[in-house]
C-alpha cells in the first residue's frame, strides 16, 4: 500500500462562501482518505446555518463523499436542532446535501417534546410528540420547512389525544394545522375534532367536525353525524369562497340500520352565487327510501332564482332536476319544482303464496302515486299533476280455482308550456277479471282440458279521457271507452 500526503484548499461554491483550508491530508492506494479540517467553520445552506466541528473525505463507496459533523440552526424561533452525519455528494453535475434524521426540540419550558427531523438540500421535515407535563395532553405533531422558488413553504399539523369538556358538550381528538408559502402567499389553517353530548359519547357524536381557512380567503366547515361506532348518518359541508363569490351548504345522509332491509338517502343544498356570469340562489332537497323492497319512494324539491341550465350544469344542482320535464325547465329556472313518487305493496308477478298439500292461496296488492308541481316564472311555464294506480287480487285453489284481479288508476295534469299554451287533461280507467275453474282461458271465454277440467274467465274494463290545449286545432277532446 502506498500513500501520498500534502496540504491544499477546497471550496463548495453552492453551500460555502469561503475556502476551507486543509493543512494535512493523505491519500492511500486503497482509496482511503485522511483529512484534517478547521472545527470552527460556519456557512449558510440557504434554509439553515451550519457550524462545522469535523470533516472527512470518503471514496470507498465509489461516489466521492464529504461528511461533516456539526450543529445546525434555523430561522425558526424556539426550535433547536442537534445534527450529525451531513453528507455532500456529486449529484447530476451539482452538489447535493443530505442529513439523516436528527433530534430537535422546542425551547418552551412548559412543553415536553420528542421530535425527529429529516433534512435535505431544500429544507427539512419531521414529526414526533408534544406534551404538557402534569396533564393528559399528548399530541402527535408533524412539520416541514423547505425552500421553493422565490420563497419558503412551511407548515405544521397536530393531533392531540385530549378531551375538553365544555358544559354538557365534550370536544375530543382535537387536531389541525397550517401551511404557508411565502412566494405565492397561499395559506391554509385547519382545526378539527369530534363533538359529543355528555353521557352519549358512544351513542351519538359529530366526528369529525372542523373548519378550514385557505388563501382567497376560502372558509370551509365540515361535520359528520355518527350513531354507535360505525353508522355515519349525515355529512355536512359549508363553503364561503370570496374569490368565486359563492356560499354553499351541502348535506348528505345515507342510513341503512339493517343492511338489505331498510335504507334511506337524503341530500340537501343551499347555494348562493354572486359571480358576474352566474348569479343565482338555490335551495334543494331530495330523498330516496326503500323498506324491504315493499315500500319505495323518492322525491325532489327545488327553489331557485336565476339558475342557468339546471338539468345540465354539471354540479350538485343538476341532481334535483334529473327527472324534470324539459318542456317546463329549459335554459333558466326561477320558481318552485316538486316531484314525488311512491310505490308500495306486493306486485302480481311476485305474489305472496301459501301451499298446504293440494290447497294453495296467493294474493297481491300494490299501489303507486306521483305528484308534480312546476312554477317556472323565468320561462312562463307551469305544471300541476297528480296520478295514482292501484291493483290487487287473489287466487285460491282446492280441486278447482277461484280468482279475482282488479286494476284502477287516474291522472290529472294542467298548466302551460310553449308548445301547447294553457292546457289541462284528465283520465281514469278501471278493469276487473274473475276466474273460476281449473283452466285459465282468455277473457270472456270458456276452456276445457283433460288435466284442468273446465275454466271460465269474465273481464270488463272502461275509462274516460278529457283534454284541452290552447294551441291545438281541436281545443277540447272528450272520449270514453269500454273494454270487454
Amino acid at each position: 500500500m502506498y500513500k501520498l500526503g500534502g496540504s491544499g484548499k477546497i471550496k463548495f461554491t453552492k453551500f460555502f462562501t469561503s475556502e476551507i483550508n486543509i493543512p494535512i491530508f493523505e491519500v492511500h492506494t486503497n482509496g482511503r482518505f485522511l483529512v484534517d479540517a478547521p472545527v470552527n467553520f460556519e456557512s449558510d445552506l440557504t434554509f439553515a446555518k451550519i457550524k462545522v466541528q469535523a470533516i472527512k473525505f470518503d471514496n470507498t463507496g465509489g461516489t466521492p463523499l464529504i461528511g461533516i459533523k456539526g450543529a445546525l440552526s434555523v430561522d425558526v424561533p424556539l426550535l433547536s436542532l442537534s445534527a450529525a452525519d451531513i453528507s455532500f455528494k456529486n449529484s447530476g453535475g451539482g452538489v447535493s446535501v443530505s442529513v439523516g434524521k436528527i433530534k430537535a426540540s422546542l425551547d418552551v419550558p412548559v412543553l415536553k417534546t420528542e421530535i425527529e427531523v429529516a433534512m435535505n438540500d431544500k429544507g427539512f421535515e419531521g414529526g414526533g410528540k408534544l406534551g404538557i407535563p402534569g396533564t393528559t395532553i399528548d399530541a402527535a405533531i408533524k412539520f416541514h420547512y423547505k425552500k421553493v422558488n422565490s420563497g419558503i413553504d412551511f407548515g405544521a399539523s397536530f393531533d392531540a389525544n385530549v378531551s375538553i369538556p365544555i358544559g354538557f358538550v365534550t370536544i375530543e381528538g382535537v387536531g389541525g394545522g397550517f401551511r404557508y408559502n411565502t412566494a405565492t402567499k397561499d395559506f391554509m389553517v385547519d382545526i378539527n375534532g369530534a363533538l359529543s353530548i355528555a353521557n352519549l359519547g358512544t351513542a351519538i357524536k359529530l366526528d369529525p367536525i372542523g373548519l378550514t381557512v385557505r388563501s382567497g380567503p376560502i372558509f370551509e366547515g365540515y361535520g359528520t353525524v355518527v350513531i354507535g361506532t360505525a353508522l355515519n348518518v349525515a355529512q355536512a359541508r359549508m363553503k364561503l369562497d370570496f374569490p368565486e363569490a359563492t356560499f354553499s351548504i351541502a348535506i348528505d345522509a345515507q342510513i341503512e340500520p339493517i343492511k338489505g332491509l331498510a335504507k334511506a338517502k337524503i341530500q340537501g343544498d343551499l347555494i348562493i352565487s354572486l359571480k358576474n356570469d352566474d348569479r343565482f340562489a338555490f335551495l334543494g332537497c331530495s330523498m330516496e327510501a326503500n323498506l324491504l323492497g315493499l315500500i319505495k319512494s323518492n322525491g325532489e324539491f327545488a327553489l331557485g332564482v336565476g339558475v342557468k341550465n339546471p338539468s345540465t350544469r354539471g354540479d350538485r344542482v343538476s341532481h334535483y332536476f334529473q327527472n324534470v320535464d324539459t318542456r317546463y325547465v329549459k335554459d333558466v329556472f326561477s320558481g318552485i319544482y316538486v316531484n314525488t313518487y311512491s310505490k308500495m305493496g306486493i306486485p302480481k308477478d311476485k305474489p305472496l303464496e301459501f301451499k298446504v298439500l293440494i290447497a294453495s292461496l296467493k294474493f297481491w296488492y300494490s299501489t303507486e302515486a306521483s305528484a308534480k308541481l312546476i312554477f317556472n316564472f323565468a320561462e312562463n311555464s307551469y305544471l300541476i299533476g297528480v296520478a295514482g294506480n292501484m291493483g290487487g287480487g287473489f287466487e285460491a285453489c282446492l280441486l278447482f280455482c277461484v280468482g279475482i284481479n282488479y286494476q284502477a288508476g287516474f291522472e290529472f295534469m294542467g298548466g302551460r308550456n310553449d308548445a301547447d299554451g294553457w292546457f289541462f287533461s284528465g283520465k281514469a280507467h278501471g278493469r276487473i277479471e274473475c276466474r273460476l275453474g281449473g283452466c285459465n282461458p282468455s277473457c270472456n271465454d270458456v276452456d276445457f282440458g283433460v288435466l284442468c277440467g273446465m275454466g271460465v274467465k269474465l273481464c270488463a274494463g272502461g275509462g274516460a279521457k278529457i283534454t284541452f290545449k290552447e294551441k291545438a286545432a281541436k281545443k277540447l277532446d272528450l272520449s270514453f271507452y269500454v273494454d270487454l
